[in-house]
């Protein structure tokens, strides 16, 4: 009898046995690789090798989730949280970091956690994961995602689809608003999809092509303004997001705003709604009836919950050739206008923090 032939008559012998070993091991594995991910010991790899590619933000936020971590902030922290746009229209951590302790006086660090098409319920998990303490909260809105992020969009963060992190509250905050058990309890599904579909997918290919697996992430992304009919299109598609979006979609967005709302000040968080940059002149006269109901919206939200709400982005003046698209800054001196507004925005906090209040 040959090896294979005696391996294989072994393994009919013992068939049961290995699979109740395999049912035993797999289940372990995989709990492994999700407090692997969920406890933060991923990190002990360096950011550069896990990316994949320079604009992988889930992967980013996540990771620097865990940095910050066992690393409490020393300094007055203040947490950027939304999507790109905000992103887009700060320069950089340090620039902002700079600028808020110059003008209050008040050493601070700016954490960047936005990410791409970044939901309400993406932003509450990551609240949930921050250092409690006292802390700024920005949180960039607009009608995309408190009108366009629709259910399934907003429950998919239970599953970590995009961002690697884990929360209990997001999970309970969802039962109570549906009124049952949301079954999710495990993220393994985003840390696959992340391990397959994009940082794999990447790192496969760069190794196949003998590039470095090494990449850098990337803040700012977009370097030269759409045409005129690439902008159009942008202004088609945002219509037709905007158009099928249910009443329901508000519903759930305007109560998970409200949930940040109630986590961040448990956290000891001051939390703070900024709009974020809009090309008016672009969309034009377009989205009016959008705009009118989305500020209606976040006046009611943030004057019920005694919040700060910014929107003196409705009062800037800045040129359409300083977009690339309908809300994604690509100048220095646009961003800076911005980041100028913004400091001079988040003033109250500053004066709470003064007297003691925050």
């Amino acid at each position: 009898m040959d090896k294979r032939t005696a391996f294989a008559a072994g393994f009919k012998r013992n068939s049961i046995v290995v699979l109740i070993i395999a049912l035993l091991v797999s289940p372990s594995i995989l709990m492994f690789i999700e407090w692997t991910v969920v406890s933060g010991k991923y990190t002990i790899i360096p950011e550069p090798y896990l990316l994949g590619n320079q604009n992988n933000d889930y992967l980013h936020v996540s990771y620097q989730m865990f940095n910050l971590k066992p690393n409490r902030p020393e300094t007055m922290p203040v947490y950027i949280t939304g999507g790109s746009s905000i992103r887009e229209g700060i320069e950089s951590d340090e620039d902002l970091s700079e600028k808020i302790s110059e003008r209050y006086n008040v050493d601070t660090e700016v954490y960047q956690f936005a990410s791409s098409k970044q939901t309400m319920a993406e932003t509450l998990s990551i609240i949930d994961n921050l250092p409690g303490g006292k802390g700024i909260v920005i949180v960039g809105v607009n009608y995309n995602n408190m009108l366009g992020s629709d259910k399934s969009q907003n429950y998919a963060q239970l599953k970590g689809d995009k961002l690697l992190l884990k929360s209990t509250h997001l999970r309970d905050a969802l039962n109570r608003y549906a009124g049952e058990a949301v079954t999710y309890y495990t993220i393994l599904p985003g840390i696959l999809n992340q391990t397959l579909a994009y940082s794999g997918k990447y790192l496969i290919k760069n190794t196949l092509k003998h590039k470095s697996i090494k990449v850098q992430y990337l803040l700012h992304r977009y370097n030269k303004p759409l045409t005129f009919e690439e902008r159009k299109t942008n202004v088609e598609q945002l219509k037709a997001i905007l158009s099928v979006a249910e009443d329901e979609t508000a519903r759930l967005n305007i109560y998970l705003a409200k949930e940040i709302i109630k986590l961040g000040r448990s956290k000891g968080f001051d939390i703070i709604f900024v709009d974020t940059p809009i090309n008016k002149d672009g969309i034009g006269s377009q989205l009016d009836d959008v705009n009118r109901f989305y500020r209606t919206t976040m006046r009611n939200i943030t004057t019920e919950d005694d919040v700060l709400y910014c929107d003196f982005i409705w009062d800037m003046q800045i040129e359409n050739t300083e977009f690339a698209d309908l809300a994604h800054l690509i100048t220095k001196g646009a961003r800076d206008a911005f980041q100028e507004r913004l400091v001079d925005g988040i003033r109250p906090s500053f004066v709470r923090f003064e007297k003691g209040g925050l």
